[in-house]
Order: C-alpha cells, then sequence, then structure tokens
C-alpha cells in the first residue's frame, strides 16, 4: 500500500522520539501489505479498528494512534491524523 500524509508520521515522530521503532515496522507493514478489504487489514493489524468509514491502527502496543483512510482501489492509506492515546481520546472523528 501506498501511505499518502506520511509527513504527518515523520512530525509526530520528530517530537515522540519514543515511537521511531514502532513506527518504522508500522510503515514497513503497510507499505507491503495488498489489502482488498477490512479482513485485510485486520490479518495484518488485528486491533484495528473501523470508526466512520476510518480505520484506527494502534501503534506501538497501543501507545499512539493513526487514523486513516483506505482506498482498496488504489492501494492507498491516507493518513488524516497521528496521535498519543490520550490525544486520540479527544479527537473527534
Amino acid at each position: 500500500m501506498l501511505i499518502e500524509n506520511r509527513r504527518a508520521v515523520d512530525k509526530f515522530v520528530d517530537k515522540h522520539a519514543d515511537s521511531r521503532v514502532p513506527f518504522i515496522e508500522w510503515i514497513e507493514k503497510v507499505e507491503a501489505a495488498q489489502w482488498s478489504s477490512p479482513v485485510d487489514i485486520k490479518s495484518t493489524f488485528n486491533s484495528a479498528d473501523y470508526v466512520k468509514g476510518l480505520v484506527v491502527f494502534n501503534v506501538g502496543g497501543n501507545n499512539f494512534r493513526v487514523v486513516a483512510e483506505v482506498v482498496y482501489k488504489d492501494g492507498v492509506v491516507r493518513i488524516a491524523k497521528v496521535g498519543t492515546h490520550a490525544e486520540y481520546d479527544g479527537w473527534k472523528l
């Protein structure tokens, strides 16, 4: 899958150095994936949730969140938000 708005991850990692390794692992898994349905995502990330047409990924043992739109036919993951678990709890999706 192609990750759009990867800059959001880069900016987050610059502020949260402890997130670097978990996000590298997340990016590697997403880029290697060829998802065609939510079932495929769940097979890669069993803790992924679906909220209002978006996918919420838990990164780094539930410490961080990525909210993204997955466009299966185009093979694209469009990152909408990146944050800590605590920040996610305050987001309105």
